[in-house]
């Protein structure tokens, strides 16, 4: 057995998508040879709070850091915020204080385990330069998982082009001599490469994946057709608004799927979601429900007939795929997905057959995508049941990183 130092500013009981694949790979890591000792920050002051993934983390040493009183966890307040101004400011993201409590709490855990590599998940991206130090002080390799692109992130401010060379410039830094990168996605892994040429042979893109042991069956009993978005809702980042704005001109023409649908946002949101909600005059069968625990969200997932997944119009979002996607796929429902028809989030629905896939630059292709499903839904032809991803299924996926991890390092 492999002992690796795993570092996740990002973990349980924090709540979030971004939490599910730190949650997976230390619950999955042993069965596959690989103990991970963790390190991450206490969650005091993150305002969401999920203890769904308990059991995943129940045998894992986990050794929580302390943080300043004055840069909070979670950021200031509970609104849903991609665009941070301090961004601007701390480079290459806000979570530079932990460095040094990263440092130590290493160094203390080093000190009574003999570790055989260092394993970084990201974000934030400043783990990674703590953890490069952390593994050339110890004389071990170290290798770093990119759940987000540093540099080319569309959920980031677009900054001046000093701040972006440096922020290049210590992604280079932060990888000069890493052992093996992993990706979620093809771009991500194709920009690594691109700026970072010694990478070649040594980044592999691993998709995110959903768990099977959290789907619960449930029997669809829906008198109303019922389309569901999971996650949280942003103002100016995968904005909801083309989609409702083609969900309102269907509602006004055509009266039986005013009568026998309703949609459901389910988890954090901006004021604007309401705004536009009102503005378009659908408030009568839209339904807004606060956060929930990542447990009871799948489970009101699964009692839906289609899943709602939003991906932004930019080019940069091409790229994109988010957990969950993934999870939906795990869920086997129809996913009615608004994203660029070019990106790879619908390259993977198409392949598998998942769902329906309209550009949120095409008002009218979403409505005829809304009156396909709300057809085959009225003639019972939706189907209860969307198979053939099994390939994503997380203990596949932790297998094949720790197979890597273990060959790197001759374990």
């Amino acid at each position: 057995m492999l002992n690796i130092l795993f570092i996740s500013f990002f973990f349980p009981p924090m709540g979030g998508t971004g939490i599910l694949r730190a949650a997976k790979l230390v619950k999955y890591f042993p069965r596959f040879g690989i103990r991970p000792y963790v390190v991450a920050v206490k969650p005091n002051g993150f305002p969401w709070i999920d203890h769904s993934f308990d059991n995943d983390i129940r045998d894992a040493i986990v050794l929580r850091t302390s943080h300043p009183p004055f840069f909070p966890v979670g950021g200031v307040g509970r609104r849903p915020n991609f665009f941070p101004a301090s961004d601007y400011i701390f480079l290459p993201d806000n979570k530079l204080w932990w460095m040094p409590y990263l440092y130590s709490a290493a160094m203390d855990l080093a000190a009574a385990v003999s570790f055989d590599a260092v394993f970084v998940e990201l974000p934030t991206f400043s783990s990674l330069l703590a953890g490069r130090r952390v593994a050339r002080k110890l004389g071990i390799p170290y290798f770093a998982d990119f759940r987000d692109s540093w540099c080319q992130n569309p959920a980031r401010p677009r900054l001046p082009a000093t701040h972006r060379r440096y922020n290049r410039y210590l992604e280079a830094t932060a990888l000069s001599d890493v052992e093996y990168v992993f990706t979620v996605n093809d771009s991500i892994r194709e920009e690594l490469l691109l700026h970072h040429r010694h990478l070649g042979g040594k980044v592999a893109t691993v998709y995110g994946g959903f768990d099977k042991e959290e789907i619960v069956k449930t029997v669809r009993k829906n008198d109303r057709m019922s389309i569901t978005y999971l996650g949280t809702v942003y103002r100016q980042f995968r904005s909801p608004y083309p989609f409702l704005l083609a969900f309102s001109r269907v509602v006004r023409s055509n009266r039986g799927f005013k009568e026998k649908v309703v949609l459901r946002f389910v988890g954090r949101y901006t004021g604007a979601l309401l705004e536009w909600i009102d503005e378009l005059g659908i408030a009568d069968i839209v339904d807004v429900i606060d956060y929930l625990p990542h447990s009871e969200a799948v489970r009101f997932g699964m009692r839906s007939d289609i899943l709602l997944f939003l991906l932004d119009p930019l080019t940069a979002s091409y790229g994109q795929t988010s957990g969950k996607l993934f999870e939906y796929l795990g869920m086997g429902k129809p996913i009615f997905a608004v994203v660029p028809q070019l990106s790879e989030a619908a390259d993977i629905i198409r392949r598998f057959n998942a769902g329906f896939v309209a550009s949120p630059r095409m008002i009218d292709e979403i409505e005829r995508a809304l009156l396909d499903s709300f057809s085959l839904w009225e003639r019972g032809e939706l189907p209860e049941k969307v198979g053939g991803h099994e390939s994503f299924l997380y203990p596949h996926n932790v297998e094949r990183m720790a197979e890597i991890i273990k060959q790197r390092i001759g374990g």
